[in-house]
């Protein structure tokens, strides 16, 4: 299973208790480097969805995903929604041409003042 926003904070609770019920969990994130400095225990796999060319290979070998990626870096710019919505396309795309037989998606919380997307 590929764990997206593994270093967030949902994703960073998930990982060590899905780990913890026996599931092998692939942690996504930027900067795998780092992430495994923090924690060697995890399985960490490079992952950028403004780097399209990351995505297929973290989807390698996964069945399914949870996807808890979200734009917050663009929200001061007012195109959070947009950002949003293009990146979870971009994301059902790679994990249709994948396989994956299913995804979880956990949505973003809009910051105040901007419009959701439709």
């Amino acid at each position: 299973m590929l764990l997206t926003g593994a270093t967030g904070f949902v994703g960073r609770h998930l990982r060590f208790a899905l780990r913890a019920a026996g599931y092998r969990v692939l942690c996504a994130t930027r900067s795998p480097e780092a992430a495994a400095a923090r924690d060697p225990q995890s399985e960490w796999v490079r992952f950028d969805l403004d780097d399209p060319e990351s995505i297929r290979p973290a989807l390698e070998g996964c069945q399914s995903a949870l996807f808890f990626v979200h734009a917050m870096g663009g929200a001061s710019g007012g195109d959070y929604p947009e950002r949003e919505h293009a990146e979870a396309l971009r994301f059902r795309a790679a994990a249709e041409e994948a396989g994956l037989r299913r995804v979880v998606y956990l949505g973003g919380v809009t910051p105040q003042g901007v419009t959701p997307s439709k």
